[in-house]
């Protein structure tokens, strides 16, 4: 049976509210949304007076006051709840009991049994380690890549997905390759960090150290070649991250994917799910995804159950290779685990956003790296010579047409060539990644330690003036051009 109960919302000058909260009497709960959009520019409050409510996945406490700003958030509650409104009017504001939420915690159960199961796994190896003397690698828990087209809902999956794992003592790794909004930090990486914390509502999903990649674009599509080495570089990392730590191998990883998934796009996402090596794959509103997907993955395994296998899977198991020890190993990424595929439907909640919207977002999110949310950092701007700086963009030649090259001739083209910036009179308003590269050489195999924001260059002193996190040094002097304009206050 399910009974009837309110949730009151007391917005600002607006009298008071009153909209229908369904939940359920038994253990399979059934609520409703509050659905807000705030405009750029303005801010609106939530504050819980009594129940329980969240947003994406993060609690909020009674009493506790929340702001939204640029933002489009759904207030979800199980129970129901009282919330009042503050500030600015939402653009927006509806209720819905068309909600996607109990699809998600019935998803985020089937994660905490894997969960569970790696880590009782890696108990009993570790076990029989110690029995022999040694020591078994952590078991590992679900790896999930989130796919969907653009304005799907992938992000806010990802963040109800991490919140529920850090509500039950979990530190999923959070791997972003969605460049074009920079969740992690500024836009125009792929990032990945750990999760330790609930993501708080209307703040930025971002960490004190998260590990970051400078592709310098906005589109994969720019530079999809560039985008592969960048995966396979935050996929190591995570590797590495299980390996050293069995809770964190247990947590597993959620991975966001890009919102193009066709053609190239669709090629780079199952690189992704390969690389990562994924065991859930979620599609969210797209049948014609799902069903491209279900067989690229079938196809994929056929694959995989007829290579050799490498010299790591070779040495987690001796005896599948019986005497034939000293084998010359196969280059290859290990096997791709068996995919779970599901299907979701795009949640109503889920808003298309346009290009204005995008490029607004965009800029905040530089805004916020400088400066950050509520203006509480101090950034430093300082002038250097353009000739202490050196900046390098990848892949900055322009690949010839197959047309106009002489027949049976092929490009020479390299897609991660690095290429010099001498004009730095292009680089005004662009953000440039202070890498951890020692030389040249080694700039596509190292993360960023952060980013500086190009103010203005004088070219007949030869000098350029930046902002920068902080004052002083540097933390290197190579540096990594971005390809895309940023204006922000």
């Amino acid at each position: 049976m399910f009974r009837l109960a309110r949730l009151t919302i007391v917005a600002g000058s607006t009298p008071d509210q009153t909209l229908p909260w369904l939940i359920a009497s038994h253990s399979h709960l059934q609520g409703q949304e509050l659905r807000v959009e705030v405009d750029w520019g303005s801010t609106t409050t939530v504050k819980l007076e009594t129940g329980d409510v969240e947003i994406f996945g993060c609690a909020l406490s009674l009493a506790e006051t929340v702001s939204l700003s640029g933002q489009k958030a759904a207030l979800f509650s199980w129970k129901g709840a009282t919330l009042t409104l503050g500030g600015s009017s939402p653009a927006i504001q509806y209720e819905s009991s068309e909600t996607v939420m109990p699809s998600y915690l019935n998803l985020h159960d089937a994660l905490e049994a894997r969960r569970h199961a790696a880590l009782q796994a890696s108990t009993a190896k570790a076990r029989g380690g110690s029995a022999r003397g040694g020591q078994s690698p952590g078991a590992q828990g679900p790896r999930i890549l989130v796919a969907g087209p653009t304005d799907a809902g992938k992000s806010t999956l990802c963040r109800i997905l991490l919140n529920y794992a850090v509500r039950c003592g979990w530190q999923p790794l959070f791997a972003d390759l969605d460049m074009g909004q920079g969740s992690l930090t500024a836009p125009g990486c792929l990032a990945a960090a750990a999760i330790e914390a609930p993501i708080a509502p209307g703040a930025d999903l971002a960490t004190d150290s998260p590990l970051a990649f400078f592709c310098g674009r906005t589109s994969p599509g720019e530079a999809p070649e560039l985008v592969r080495h960048l995966t396979e570089r935050l996929a190591e990392a995570a590797d590495a991250r299980a390996a050293k730590d069995v809770h964190a191998a247990a947590s597993g990883a959620v991975i966001n994917a890009c919102g193009w998934v066709e053609e190239g796009g669709f090629d780079l996402l199952l690189h992704a799910c390969r690389t990562f090596r994924c065991d859930v794959a979620v599609v969210l509103g797209s049948d014609r995804l799902h069903s491209q997907l279900k067989q690229a993955l079938q196809k994929l395994q056929e694959e995989e159950e007829t290579r050799p296998p490498t010299a790591s899977e070779k040495n987690a198991n001796p005896a599948a290779d019986g005497a034939k020890s000293a084998v010359t190993p196969t280059p290859s990424l290990p096997k791709l685990p068996k995919v779970s595929l599901v299907n979701f439907p795009r949640s109503g909640g889920a808003v298309m956003r346009s290009r204005e919207w995008r490029a607004a977002a965009r800029a905040s999110r530089v805004g916020h790296y400088f400066y950050g949310p509520q203006r509480e950092l101090a950034p430093a701007s300082q002038t250097a010579s353009c000739a202490d700086l050196k900046v390098w963009r990848v892949g900055a030649a322009s690949r010839a047409p197959s047309t106009a090259l002489p027949l049976g001739a092929r490009s020479v083209f390299d897609p991660l060539k690095l290429v010099p910036v001498e004009n730095w009179g292009e680089l005004r308003c662009t953000l440039l990644g202070v890498s951890h590269a020692p030389t040249a050489d080694l700039l596509l195999a190292a993360p960023v330690a952060g980013f500086i924001y190009v103010q203005e260059v004088d070219e007949a002193k030869g000098t350029v003036t930046y902002l920068a996190p902080r004052s002083g040094n540097l933390p290197g002097s190579l540096l990594l051009a971005g390809a895309f304009k940023v204006y922000f206050d």
